[in-house]
């Protein structure tokens, strides 16, 4: 016979247990079975294959797979307190601008969103985010203000 003690210790540890399990699948494993080291991988043939750096599709496809790649390892790394997006959803988002990079199709950031976008540093190298918000009127022909906060 249990008694009301031992029930009452139960259920934090069920409780644990499910908020574990909960969490894990809601980091979940990348879709598809891709990892980290795929997206590495997959950049690393894209660069190895001595892609034109000149191009827009370049310019804004391979510094975003790079950024959700490196994403993708502090969100493995970090597992408890990492609140940004999935690893699988991150993976996929770099997966997506090397498919985007092999069609020759550039990413613009999309109306009424503030959207990622990244570029690859001059003096070391690195990935930096930059946040980017086109309003819903924007017409690229016509003149508008730069506002940077």
């Amino acid at each position: 016979m249990h008694s009301a003690a031992s029930a009452w210790f139960r259920l934090p540890v069920t409780l644990a247990v499910i908020l574990c399990v909960s969490c894990a699948a809601q980091n979940g494993a990348p879709a598809a079975g891709r990892s980290t080291d795929d997206l590495e991988a997959a950049i690393n043939r894209v660069e190895a294959s001595d892609p034109d750096r000149s191009t827009l599709a370049y310019r804004t496809n391979m510094p975003l797979a790079k950024l959700q790649l490196k994403k993708a390892e502090l969100a493995a790394a970090r597992r408890w307190g990492y609140y940004g997006e999935s690893p699988a959803k991150t993976l996929d988002k770099g997966f997506a601008a090397l498919d985007r990079l092999q069609a020759g199709t550039p990413y613009f950031a999309e109306k009424t969103v503030l959207d990622e976008l990244a570029y690859v540093a001059e003096n070391d190298g690195s990935v930096q985010p930059y946040y980017l918000h086109l309003p819903a009127d924007y017409d690229p022909e016509k003149p508008w203000p730069l506002i940077v906060f």
